[in-house]
């Protein structure tokens, strides 16, 4: 697959996972699909990279913005 595919695929992914799968879930396949563009791709890496940014995006947009984003997926809350 082109890499700019797979980049918008990325982001089409996260914003149809936001509200029913969770910002973690969403972040975390954003993340790893839109490695896949890379040619050195480690899934290793990709997910480190995916833990920081997911703990990085909780502190500030939730609890420093206190933005109303479902964290995790509904069916796991209820």
């Amino acid at each position: 697959m082109k890499p700019m595919t797979l980049v918008l695929g990325a982001i089409a992914a996260f914003a149809l996972l936001l509200n029913w799968a969770g910002l973690i879930v969403a972040l975390f396949a954003l993340i790893i699909v839109s490695s896949l563009a890379d040619q050195e791709f480690s899934l290793r890496e990709s997910t480190i990279n995916a833990a920081v940014l997911i703990v990085a995006s909780l502190l500030l947009f939730v609890r420093g913005l206190q933005l109303q984003f479902p964290i995790w997926p509904a069916f796991l809350v209820r």
